[in-house]
Parts: structure tokens; sequence; C-alpha cells
């Protein structure tokens, strides 16, 4: 097997080479580029708890909008460093696992399948998708094997930091047909929004519609449904303390009523292992909970509520 040091300079040498082939943009890229710009500009005051990290990521994520092309915002330095998976062992595994799956052609060959906007150093075992949608992929089936349910059967997902917008654009690839509401940071709003927007999905802030982006939990109250997953891949364990405190009100609210959660295990000097025991014994009473190892560094968390336990009043937020 060889090493991811290798590994990205294969994808790099690839990347480098397909950018010969690159078409000046269409009018819709174009339009969608000034509509980035624009958000961004309008969202630049908005309020947000983050951590120190995460607001340098914006701030530069801003900055770049507006001096480069937004078509290879994958490899732009606040994205790909953060939101952009790469070729390694462990996204080479979960693509083989997939490829095994009973279901891989009726239901994964086409679902992964993903034009590639953005520009992501490519996928090398197969350039037809790329490594983070690879991960969701895994992380659908993950939770499906601890459920024996598919998180499209729910009538609203509720995913709290949405990265640039990939597992949105799977799930309705996959055939989702509930509300999908995302809760991010004002910028990566933003960039959601383009990039579902170059896959044809449209996506609005705060509006009644198929997929919803919300600045505030205020926000994601409002538009959740009944019969609601919370799913949180890794962004949860990015947070701070006290925004976690209020996203865990969610798992009280009587619409929701399954979880997909990873994490790893230390973040900003955050020890993520104990806050999410913490977080499984602070709902046992209402949540029976699966925690499994990734690896070393790395865990899922999946949760069910509790049959009898739907009608408890919903979060105040």
């Amino acid at each position: 097997m060889l090493n991811k040091s290798v590994l990205h300079k294969l994808e790099d040498v690839t990347a480098t080479l397909s950018d010969f082939f690159v078409r000046p943009p269409t009018q819709r890229e174009a339009d969608l580029a000034e509509q980035l710009r624009g958000d961004l500009r309008h969202l630049a005051d908005a309020s947000s708890n983050q951590l120190p990290f995460w607001k340098a990521t914006c701030e530069a994520l801003m900055a770049l909008a507006e001096s480069s092309d937004p078509r290879y915002f994958k490899r732009w330095q606040p994205i790909g460093s953060t939101m952009v998976a790469r070729t390694t062992p462990y996204a080479i595994r979960n693509y083989r696992q997939l490829r095994r799956s009973p279901d891989w052609k009726n239901v994964w060959a086409e679902a992964i399948a993903v034009p590639q906007h953005g520009r992501a150093p490519p996928f090398l075992v197969d350039p037809r998708t790329d490594a983070i949608t690879v991960q969701h992929a895994t992380n659908l089936r993950h939770y499906e094997s601890v459920t024996g349910r598919s998180l499209l059967s729910h009538d609203c997902v509720v995913e709290f930091g949405g990265g640039y917008g990939s597992m949105c654009r799977l799930m309705n690839r996959l055939g989702f047909t509930g509300r999908y509401v995302i809760f991010d940071q004002p910028p990566i709003l933003a960039l959601q929004r383009y990039y579902l927007g170059l896959h044809g999905l449209r996506a609005d802030y705060a509006t009644e519609g198929s997929i919803v982006l919300c600045r505030s939990l205020a926000e994601v109250a409002e538009f959740m449904q009944p019969g609601s997953a919370l799913m949180s891949t890794w962004a949860l364990s990015e947070m701070p303390l006290d925004l976690r405190a209020e996203i865990e009100m969610f798992l009280h609210d009587g619409r929701s009523v399954a979880a997909l959660l990873a994490y790893q295990k230390h973040f900003e000097g955050v020890d993520n292992a104990a806050y999410f025991q913490g977080l499984q014994e602070r709902s046992a009473r209402d949540w029976t909970w699966h925690q499994a190892q990734i690896d070393p560094v790395n865990a899922y968390v999946v949760g069910s509520r509790r049959e009898g336990m739907a009608s408890r009043p919903e979060a105040d937020n």
C-alpha cells in the first residue's frame, strides 16, 4: 500500500495535468460565483460563535472568494485543509468495502459519481468520485448497519456543520425527498449554497424549501420537522462547548428521533472522548446509543430515541 505522501503527490500531478482541459466558466457558473461573493459580503458582519480556528478559516474564505476563481475552491487552503478529504489508505479501504457491498451496482456506483466542481485533487482509485463522498457513503452505511434503517427514510435531516454541502448532495442523489436543514457559520453556508447550486440543487437561507440554510439554532428549531434525524460527522467535535450545549437541547426536542455523530478524540484542547461520553450519559433516559471506533483517534456515535419518549416538549431555542 502506498503511503499518504506518495498518494498526495500523485494526486497533485494528476490535478495539474487536468487543469489544461478546464474550460471557461459557463454563464451559470459565473452567476453562481457572483452570488457567492454577494452572499459573503452580506454575511460578513453576521455574528457567530466560533473557535479562533474556524474564525480564521471563514475570514480567509471571504478574502479568497473576492480574489480567486471559486471553481477551484477545494484547493483554497482554508477549505482544502479542513473539508476536502484526499486519497489515503483509509479512503481506499472504505471504497473497497463500498464496492464489495451487495448494493454497489444498484445504489452506490452511480450515487457517488460526482462532477468535480471545486477542482479537488482527484481520488486516484476512482476519478468519477472523491474521497469525501466515499466517506459520506461510509457514514450512511454505518448508520444503517446499526439502526437497520436508512437515513433517507427520515422525514427531515438536520446537519450541524455541513462542510461545503457534499453530504447534502449525496443524500439528494440517493433520492432523499424530505427536508434537509443545515446549521453552519454564515460564510460556510454561502459556500454550500454555491456548491449545491452547481449541482442544480436550490438551497435558501431560513426559507421554506427542501434545503434550508440556518445561521442560528432558533432558525433550525423553526424549520425542523417531526421525524428528524440529527447529524454531525466531526463538526460538533470542533465547536465551542457552550454552542454544543445549545445543540444538545435538540436531543430533548420530541421531533428528533435519531442521531448520527462522529468525532475525533481531541480538537483545540478539548477532550472529545470525554465530551461524547458525557453526552450519551446526559441523554440516556431518552436515547439508546451505540459507539464504535473508526480507528484509534475517531469514533461513531449513533443514537435512537427510546420508544415512548417522542412526546416530550420541543427544545426552547
